[in-house]
């Protein structure tokens, strides 16, 4: 059976934030389950690292993906991609779209940046473009307006592993 991009481009988000969350907190136990759709997965952390104790920390991860080599990258929305997140954000508490940009990298924004460039009225379906000129960051715009700085390019999985670390150590 063939390997599909899908499973390529979403195995890179999961895997960058196993191999983080595991250097960073590794006195915690974390595991990924599925979410409502393909695109979506839970983060479970444990700390410490025994079952039935410690401190439980969970978040929504979503998953986008573009193949093109250069930018910009274009991802769309459908109403039920963006409702999909909004249960993310309740049910677990935090929700991160990661935004694959070919063989880029990954740009990651949380649901509150989202929410700047896609509003809470949510279309039958919307944009987001993640734009990058040569050595500087992500841009990040979308149908309802545009980030107002830059995402480095190394903060994923930093974004992720630093809310699992603010939430497993209080």
């Amino acid at each position: 059976m063939s390997i599909s991009g899908e499973e390529k481009y979403h195995a890179v988000v999961l895997s960058r934030i196993w191999n983080a969350v595991s250097d960073q907190l590794p006195s915690a136990h974390f595991k990924v389950s599925r979410g409502l759709s393909r695109s979506s997965y839970i983060v479970s952390g444990l700390l410490p690292a025994t079952i039935g104790k410690g401190k439980v920390s969970e978040a929504g991860i979503f998953i986008k993906y573009a193949t093109d080599r250069v930018t910009p990258w274009r991802y769309s929305f459908n109403k039920t991609h963006q409702d999909e997140i909004f249960e993310l954000k309740n049910k677990y508490g935090a929700a991160f779209v990661a935004f694959v940009a070919g063989d880029d990298g990954v740009a990651c924004v949380s649901f509150e940046q989202l929410k700047e460039v896609l509003d809470d009225s949510h279309g039958d379906v919307e944009w987001v473009s993640v734009s990058r000129k040569l050595k500087q960051n992500y841009r990040v715009s979308g149908a309802d307006g545009r980030l107002e700085r830059p995402l480095p390019r190394n903060s994923f999985p930093g974004s992720v592993v630093d809310y699992f670390g603010q939430k497993l150590k209080k």
